[in-house]
């Protein structure tokens, strides 16, 4: 009599099934560093391709009105371009405007406060490019254009318009900083459900009392939470002394680095809410401008001895990835006794103090320190991050 064998089903044994896990995580942890890569650089991708579009409504801007949009660090340089670009706005909107934009309205040219501004660099990419009205005479409080007047009893006040025509540049409102108007907010209680900008509050840090309705928004990269910064060329250098006032920041003391101080606060996987900003400040080339510029150590300490990037036009600075501009540093001069800012030179990474690679001031270290947080700025005179650029 014939037994019949039965079949065995074909398996794997203890020793192949650990055999094949260990295959698979080393193959996990080859892609995971690669797949990051990927993301980092589509994240980087988009981000140019947000600088480009800027770029290009910054242009059409100019062909539209003659001039480039000023970024509000100087208020003669506004004034100038209103007369320009707009010589049909009428008295009573330029005198609403005038009380918009500025801090002390009827203080004088040279006055203390005169260019201090409700407008920031990075608002003032939203304010020019977002549409204006194609009512000539009031360009920016008519139909369309970036404000709206409401009126409150006795009292009026601004709020962003959400309707505004022919935009040279589609903003996103999610990636606006729009809320609601704080009722907590002095004299806005009843203007609740009106469009405001929340960086007064949540971005520069100020409590509710220390700020009306802001209606003057910035734009971020998606997924980011610090925006765009734009800066105009005419006043790349505005300021007194080489006290170059022309910056972007929180203006929180640890982001601003004076006399080498440096206390090592700066953590880059910290979030935005709990980690300052950095400052952003425009960049300068490699290209030496002659009239200022020699090997002598001490004359290289002339902020003109380097041509700024995009000298005749405009600079446009995205924080990058980290959210953080880089730190900031202060240099003092023996002889005059002011602080004179470090602007940075595009592509070579190096302070305008120093001659070349390899460092050799005392100050290296610390501008090492100061080199890596910038390294992944974007901007729209670099190649995508700044790091590309580097030799």
């Amino acid at each position: 009599m014939f037994k019949v064998r039965k079949a065995t089903a074909a398996g794997f044994t203890l020793v192949e099934m650990l055999v094949v896990i260990a295959i698979i995580g080393v193959l996990v942890s080859l892609l995971i560093p690669t797949i990051g890569t990927a993301l980092r650089n589509a994240k980087n991708a988009r981000i140019v391709l947000d600088i480009n579009q800027l770029a290009s409504a910054l242009e059409t801007y100019k062909q539209t009105y003659g001039d480039y949009p000023p970024d509000f660090s100087s208020r003669n340089v506004v004034i100038q371009h209103l007369a320009k670009a707009f010589p049909n706005i009428s008295a009573q909107e330029a005198t609403t405007v005038t009380n918009i934009f500025w801090v002390n309205p009827a203080a004088a040219s040279g006055a203390a406060g005169y260019d201090a501004a409700h407008i920031d660099a990075a608002e003032a990419l939203v304010f020019w490019l977002g549409g204006l009205s194609k009512d000539a005479t009031r360009p920016f409080t008519g139909q369309g254009g970036p404000v709206k007047i409401v009126t409150v009893g006795s009292n009026q006040y601004a709020v962003y318009n959400q309707d505004r025509e022919s935009p040279l540049f589609d903003f996103e409102e999610t990636r606006l900083n729009l809320g609601l108007v704080d009722p907590a907010a002095p004299n806005t209680s009843n203007l609740n459900g009106q469009p405001m900008s929340l960086d007064e509050r949540d971005f520069h840090g100020f409590a509710a009392a220390a700020f009306t309705n802001d209606p003057f928004p910035h734009y971020v990269p998606e997924g980011q939470e610090v925006p765009y910064v734009y800066f105009d060329s005419r006043t790349y250098d505005y300021g007194t002394n080489g006290e170059y006032e022309n910056i972007f920041s929180l203006g929180l003391t640890d982001d601003i680095l004076d006399n080498g101080a440096i206390d090592g606060s700066y953590d880059p996987n910290k979030s935005f809410a709990t980690e300052a900003m950095g400052v952003a400040r425009p960049m300068k080339t490699d290209q030496a401008n002659a009239d200022y510029y020699n090997d002598a150590a001490v004359a290289n300490f002339d902020p003109r001895a380097f041509y700024y990037a995009n000298r005749d036009t405009f600079q446009i600075i995205c924080a990058g990835l980290d959210d953080h501009y880089g730190h900031d540093e202060l240099l003092v001069s023996s002889a005059s006794g002011f602080g004179s800012a470090v602007l940075w030179r595009y592509p070579s990474g190096l302070p305008f103090h120093e001659v070349a690679l390899p460092w050799t001031t005392p100050s290296a270290t610390k501008d090492r320190l100061i080199h890596e947080t910038r390294r992944d700025n974007i901007t729209n005179f670099s190649d995508g991050i700044l790091e590309n650029g580097l030799p």
